[in-house]
C-alpha cells in the first residue's frame, strides 16, 4: 500500500499536532495597504473554493490581470484541494505564487483521514502487528467522503501538507481602506465571539444558527435536534474512523458549545452546519450594522456553493460552484481611481471563470 514518508514518531507527533490542533486565526503580514497614488498599485485577490481545479485558477489569475511584479497578491478562502483532479498542482501553484489562505473542511478532512492513517501504521509498527493491515482496517471504517480525502491525502508531498496544516482557519487582514475590519474565514463565525474563542470545525462548516436563551435553551425541540445532529457531524470530522460516540462524549461537547456561544447575558447563538435556523450571513450582517463604527468585522468566506457569490455590507461569499460545473471567482481589491486626491479607500469588483 502506497503511503508518504513519515519520518520518525516525533516527526509525526508533532505533524498530527499541527492538524488537530489548527491556528484560530493569524494576521496577514505585510499587511495590505494600498499606496496613496492608484497608478500601478498592487492588488489583494481573494478567490473562492478552487477543489483543486489547478487550470481554471490559472485562468482566472491570467482574467484577473494578476501580476507578480506589480506586487499582487493572493488569499485562498478554503478548500482549495479535493474532489477536483489536481489538488497537488493546486497547492504548488499556491505556494509558487506565495499566496496564503485559510484552512476548509476539506483541507481540514484530507489532513486528518492522514493523520489517523498514519497514526494507525504507527501504532502497529511500535506494536509489531502488521501496519498494512491497521490502514486497511482504519480505512474500512471511513466513509466514502473520507476514503476519497485520504486518496487526496496521498497525492500530496510532504511539504503541501504541511504548508496546508500551517493554514490558519481565519486570517485577519487588518483595516482596509473604505471596507474597516476584515478578515477572511472558509465558512463563518458566529457574532459577539472573539476569534480565538470560536470552534474550529464551526468556523468551516457553519451554514445556520440556532438561537438559546441565557440558560441554554432553544427555541423548538427540532432546533435542539438540529444542534444535536451537528454535535455528531463535528465528533465524526474531527476523529474520521471513529466509532459511534457514546452518549457521555455527546453530552461533554454539546455542554462545551453551549458554554462557549450561549453563556453570556442574553443567551446567544450556536452554530450547525446545516440550513435548520437562521442563516449566519444574515445574523453576521445585522450584528455588525448595530455595531459602534470602527468595531465592525467584514468577512469573506467560500463554502457556500448552493448560494454562490452573496456580496453584502460585511460578508463576500465568494464559492461559486466551480467543482461542479459552476465558476471560479476571485474578488479583486484595488485603490479607488476617485480616491486619488483624497484618503485613499478600496473598491472592489469580481473577476470569474467558467468552469
Amino acid at each position: 500500500m502506497a503511503t508518504l514518508p513519515t519520518g520518525n514518531a516525533a516527526c509525526l507527533s508533532r505533524e498530527i499536532h499541527r492538524i488537530q490542533n489548527p491556528t484560530r486565526q493569524a494576521f496577514y503580514s505585510p499587511p495590505y495597504a494600498p499606496p496613496s497614488t492608484p497608478d500601478a498599485a498592487p492588488r489583494l485577490l481573494i478567490i473562492g473554493d478552487v477543489h483543486g481545479m489547478r487550470a481554471k485558477l490559472e485562468e482566472l489569475l491570467d482574467k484577473a490581470d494578476y501580476s507578480p511584479s506589480r506586487g499582487d497578491r493572493v488569499i485562498l478562502a478554503g478548500d482549495l484541494i479535493n474532489k477536483g483532479p489536481d489538488s497537488a498542482g493546486v497547492l504548488h501553484l499556491a505556494m509558487q505564487l506565495n499566496a496564503t489562505g485559510v484552512r476548509g473542511n476539506h483541507e481540514d478532512r484530507v489532513l486528518r483521514t492522514w493523520a489517523g492513517a498514519e497514526a494507525a501504521r504507527t501504532l502497529a509498527d511500535a506494536n509489531g502487528e502488521d501496519a498494512d493491515a491497521a490502514v486497511a482496517e482504519y480505512e474500512g471504517r471511513l466513509s466514502g467522503n473520507e476514503r476519497d480525502a485520504l486518496q487526496t491525502a496521498r497525492t500530496l508531498t510532504p511539504e503541501q501538507r504541511a504548508w496546508s496544516a500551517a493554514l490558519p482557519v481565519t486570517l485577519r487582514l487588518g483595516d482596509l481602506p473604505g471596507l474597516g475590519e476584515a478578515a477572511v474565514v472558509h465558512a463563518g463565525m458566529v457574532p459577539g465571539v472573539a476569534i480565538d474563542e470560536q470552534d474550529p470545525w464551526a468556523m468551516y462548516n457553519v451554514r445556520s444558527l440556532l438561537r438559546i436563551d441565557e440558560d441554554g435553551e432553544f427555541a423548538s425541540e427540532e432546533e435542539g435536534a438540529a444542534f444535536d445532529k451537528a454535535i455528531r457531524t463535528k465528533l465524526r470530522d474531527t476523529t474520521p474512523g471513529m466509532e459511534e460516540p457514546s452518549d457521555d462524549r455527546i453530552a461533554a461537547v454539546r455542554r462545551e458549545m453551549l458554554e462557549l456561544y450561549g453563556g453570556r447575558a442574553g443567551g446567544g447563538f450556536v452554530p450547525t452546519d446545516t440550513n435548520d435556523g437562521q442563516w449566519w450571513v444574515e445574523v453576521w450582517n445585522e450584528v455588525q450594522r448595530a455595531n459602534p463604527e470602527g468595531e465592525t468585522l467584514a468577512l469573506f468566506y467560500g463554502h457556500d456553493s448552493k448560494r454562490g457569490i452573496n456580496i453584502r455590507d460585511y460578508s463576500f461569499g465568494l464559492d461559486s460552484r466551480c467543482v461542479d460545473g459552476g465558476k471560479l471567482t476571485a474578488l479583486v481589491l484595488g485603490p479607488d481611481d476617485s480616491s486619488s486626491c483624497g484618503p485613499v479607500s478600496l473598491e472592489h469588483w469580481l473577476v470569474d471563470v467558467q468552469c
